[in-house]
């Protein structure tokens, strides 16, 4: 459930002594101790004594579990009965005592829940015992003097350029951090591991190790301590918690007798490579990964001795571990329902031999292993048909391990023609911003949800929220909107079935529009699903197909032209949406007279006759007049206009305009060119006019998409004609008493606040009174 991938790390454990106790404190950093300034432990924690060999170690519960799990000789285990907290230990590899303090930070399921304290670089550290120093009344509870703890002086054993005596002191103060709990500590202490690993020097004081870079020393102290009994080894994960999906919180195990797979065989990696290299992989982004999971697996243990799985057939003592398992279980649906008249004991390797690659011959392994010659070769050509397996769908969370697996494993089973063809990576569900966890509580089982929305809505939801590689993130009250979307939709398609058969009339140019922008959704619809764009395809199928279908609705009135296009149109739509919503489309198939199943219906495709360029471009182009009037009322805070006018540029402009338009749409032109040429072509136009204007259209064209651009510059529009089609339309639209439309140049336009000269074409003045 959580900690999915990540790494074991090896911790040195350092043995302080006291009495007749072993207090082994845990770091990843050995060579610090000699900077060691105090022991810190939970006075909260209880502590145990566990015989370790012939030691007495005291470790937290939780530390005791690690070493039992890691093979540590455990002998008599008891509590411990007296407080060590104010006593002194012996630091390893160094004549040097130093006091064991009080720390509420420490936690026990880290490590063994005993921390050495290094404050000159260790920003956490510093500021527990700077804390500590400045707290005398905690100090007494241990009956520790406060003045000798005051005396504590960080100790400084690495150095390294740009940070003076004590690196982490000089983070801390540079941060200006004042406290324990300050969230920069982390990043501080980040800062400081990695630059002191990567650049630090021991100090000349340091005997033994003095001049020796960090990184080289860490393991030759590490060895020593090992050398000298004063330390040991303990693994742990490098970040915490990692929680099994039955809701358990893992340990490291060492396991002895493990099996592996050994992936870091040269020759298996490279036909994975060549696997992976023919796969068409979902989104293509995540071949780099699968790229490097291939070059960075090595020996992998498959195999655990509790838990749920398979038992390994060479020693049934131990359990094939999930990851390694279910690789090529794909291979076996496609003989699946013909295992079922299949008794098991049949079933011998030489039959899986010829069923999943060809070796030996039906007739004799029939004869062999009693089952029917006819089965046999129907498991073998149902193998041949389904297989190669064109896409594993599964979470991106498993390509580190798993997705990977899955390609090893079938180019060691099977020849090339078998391989895998595809992969799909999936992101994970999370709910209102958290991620699903069952184990929290805070998840949505499928039937619940489907049975609160219905199937349809959740359907829908999931598509169209996120594409299946992203994560989705599931809100209540999105998932309440979609059933209202459905239901809208569902009432619309159901009064369009209920229209009257018309025969094929003369389509105007909003019919026109419709039906080639169901040509475009039709396409893109299609093409998104091919490539497992489910949001994409969902949002043409339905929203923006919903989007165009309210405009046509506002653009038109009631008519036997109108009744046959809604059907048309509607007869299509329902079987695009029929991936999203089967079962309402089902219904409405149903309603509309059809026998077969929806699901059985030729998918919708382009219709080329009914693609229209231009009436696509006229539709889009009363959109942008539509808008910029709505945006001038809004600024004006005018409710009712009494008249809008609009100012159609005047034909010197339109002249001007189609010159940059070609010129430009044939090469990467320069405005001071294109400004030289408009002057010899355009010489009865005013320079300074004709200048301001082709700086404002050159920018207009740039922004335009190329398709708009090839409309303009391979058809006469006539605009004035275009606008004054829609005149009635604007005037319901925005309540408006009349909409007049002139030539920027006509002397008996109305235009009180000269508004003509600043309409472009395709890009009219507007003025509202």
């Amino acid at each position: 459930l959580e900690g999915e991938g990540v790494n074991i790390v090896e911790y040195s454990l350092l043995k302080y002594r006291v009495d007749d106790y072993v207090l082994p404190a845990a770091t990843l950093r050995p060579e610090t101790v000699f900077g060691v300034t105090n022991l810190w432990l939970n006075p909260e924690v209880d502590y145990v004594v566990a015989e370790v060999g012939s030691e007495n170690w005291v470790v937290s519960e939780e530390g005791l579990k690690k070493l039992e799990n890691q093979n540590f000789d455990i002998g008599e285990v008891s509590e411990l009965d007296e407080q060590l907290i104010g006593k002194e230990v012996e630091a390893p590899l160094i004549d040097k005592k130093v006091p064991i303090l009080p720390a509420s930070f420490v936690d026990p399921s880290n490590a063994t829940g005993i921390v050495y304290s290094v404050p000159s670089h260790a920003p956490y550290d510093y500021m527990a015992l700077v804390e500590l120093q400045n707290n005398t009344e905690r100090l007494e509870e241990f009956d520790i003097d406060p003045k000798e703890i005051k005396q504590i002086e960080p100790v400084s054993l690495i150095e390294l350029s740009d940070y003076g005596e004590s690196p982490a002191i000089d983070v801390v103060e540079r941060e200006d951090i004042t406290s324990q709990e300050d969230s920069q500590l982390k990043e501080a202490t980040e800062e400081i591991y990695q630059k002191e690993f990567s650049k630090g020097v021991v100090r000349d004081w340091v005997d033994e190790y003095g001049g020796m870079k960090v990184s080289k020393a860490k393991d030759e102290v590490h060895r020593d301590l090992q050398i000298h009994d004063e330390g040991s080894l303990l693994h742990e994960f490098s970040e915490k918690p990692v929680i099994c999906r039955c809701g358990t919180k893992c340990l490291v195990k060492i396991v002895e007798d493990q099996w592996f797979l050994n992936y870091s065989n040269s020759d298996w990696k490279e036909k994975a490579k060549v696997c992976l290299s023919r796969m068409d992989l979902i989104p293509p982004e995540t071949r780099a990964q699968f790229e490097y999971t291939i070059d960075w697996l090595e020996e992998w243990p498959c195999t655990r001795k509790v838990g749920m799985g398979t038992p390994a057939p060479w020693d049934t003592s131990w359990v094939i571990e999930s990851l390694s398992d279910s690789t090529i279980y794909m291979i076996y649906y496609t003989i699946a329902h013909i295992l079922e008249d299949i008794d098991f004991e049949k079933l011998t390797d030489k039959v899986f031999d010829y069923v999943f690659l060809g070796l030996g011959g039906s007739d004799s392994l029939s004869e062999e292993s009693g089952i029917e010659k006819d089965k046999l070769e129907e498991m073998r050509q149902q193998v041949d048909y389904w297989y190669p397996l064109d896409y594993r769908l599964s979470a991106n969370e498993l390509i580190s391990n798993h997705l990977t697996f899955h390609i090893f494993h079938h180019v060691a089973l099977f020849n090339a023609d078998k391989w895998p063809q595809g992969i799909a990576s999936f992101g994970m569900a999370l709910l209102e911003g958290n991620k699903m966890s069952s184990s929290k509580g805070n998840i949505i089982p499928i039937n619940e949800a489907t049975e609160k929305y219905g199937a349809d809505a959740v359907r829908l939801y999931l598509t169209s929220g996120v594409e299946p590689w992203q994560d989705f993130d599931w809100q209540v009250q999105e998932a309440k909107a979609m059933v209202k979307h459905i239901n809208r939709f569902f009432d619309y398609a159901q009064e369009a079935i209920e229209l009257p058969e018309t025969e094929k009339p003369e389509l105007k140019v909003p019919d026109r529009w419709i039906l080639s922008r169901l040509q475009e959704h039709i396409q893109r619809t299609t093409e998104s699903l091919e490539k497992f764009e489910t949001r994409k395809a969902s949002q043409h199928a339905f929203f923006f197909m919903m989007q165009d279908f309210r405009w046509y609705m506002n653009r038109t009135k009631k008519s036997d032209r109108r009744n046959w296009v809604l059907k048309k149109l509607f007869d299509a739509w329902i079987r695009l949406l029929t991936p999203f919503i089967p079962h309402v489309c089902e219904e409405l198939w149903e309603k509309n007279g059809k026998e077969e199943f929806i699901s059985k219906a030729d998918w919708p495709e382009v219709e080329e006759e009914f693609i229209d360029e231009i009436a696509e471009f006229t539709e889009d182009y009363l959109r942008s007049v539509k808008d910029d009037v709505s945006k001038i009322l809004e600024v004006t805070e005018i409710d009712q206009p009494k008249n809008i006018s609009l100012f159609v540029a005047e034909d010197w402009k339109r002249n001007v305009y189609q010159m940059a338009l070609t010129e430009m749409k044939e090469e990467k032109v320069e405005l001071g060119e294109l400004i030289e040429k408009a002057k010899e072509e355009f010489s009865n136009v005013p320079p300074a006019k004709l200048v301001d204007f082709l700086k404002e259209a050159v920018e207009e064209i740039r922004q335009m998409p190329e398709e708009k651009m090839t409309i303009l510059g391979e058809n006469e529009l006539d605009e004035v004609e275009i606008v004054s089609n829609v005149t009635d339309f604007l005037e319901e639209r925005f309540d408006a008493k009349t909409v007049d439309v002139w030539e920027a140049d006509d002397s008996d336009r109305y235009d009180p606040e000269d508004r003509a000269n600043r309409s472009i074409p395709f890009k009219p003045a507007i003025y509202v009174e």
